[in-house]
C-alpha cells in the first residue's frame, strides 16, 4: 500500500468521523466551551477546514487564504469540500514528494483527527453524547465525503 493510498483512506475517515459526531447536535453545541481556555466547536471546525485547505495549497503549490465561516454547519460542509478537494488533489499527484506527504501527515492531517476527538468529547460535556460506533468496520471509501 502506497503513502496516497492511506493519505486519501485518512481524509475518508475524518470525513465519516466528523459527520458522525456532528450528527444531530443541539443547538447550543456550536459555542459549548467547558471553561474559557477551551475551543469551541465552531472554532475547531474552522480550524480544521482550514488546515485541509493549507494542506491542498501545499501540494498544489498555490497561496493560503483564510476563510472563516459565522457558523457550524457551513464551517463543517467546508470542512467536507476542502477534504474532497484534497482527495482529488492527492490521487492527480504525478510525481510523489514523500517527506511533504509524510509531513502533511504528521502534522496538519493528524492534528485534524485529534480534533475531531475533542468534538465528541465536547459532545459528550455538554450534555449530547454521541452514539457509539465500531469504526473498524465502517464502511469507509477513499474519494467518499458524503457520510
Amino acid at each position: 500500500m502506497d503513502h496516497k493510498t492511506i493519505l486519501r483512506h485518512s481524509l475518508a475517515t475524518m470525513a465519516f468521523r466528523t459527520t458522525h459526531v456532528l450528527k444531530s447536535y443541539k443547538e447550543n453545541y456550536s459555542e459549548f466551551t467547558p471553561c474559557n481556555d477551551v475551543m469551541t466547536p465552531l472554532r475547531i471546525i474552522n480550524h480544521m477546514q482550514m488546515m485541509m485547505h493549507y494542506v491542498d495549497t501545499v501540494f498544489r503549490e498555490t497561496t493560503f487564504e483564510r476563510e472563516e465561516f459565522p457558523n457550524l454547519d457551513d464551517a463543517f460542509r467546508n470542512l467536507l469540500n476542502n477534504l474532497q478537494k484534497l482527495d482529488k488533489t492527492i490521487e492527480s499527484l504525478v510525481t510523489i514528494d514523500e517527506d511533504k506527504i509524510l509531513s502533511m501527515f504528521q502534522g496538519p492531517i493528524l492534528d485534524a483527527m485529534t480534533h475531531v476527538g475533542q468534538l465528541a468529547t465536547l459532545r459528550r460535556l455538554s450534555g449530547d453524547p454521541i452514539e457509539g460506533v465500531k469504526y473498524h468496520q465502517a464502511e469507509i471509501i477513499s474519494g467518499k465525503f458524503d457520510y
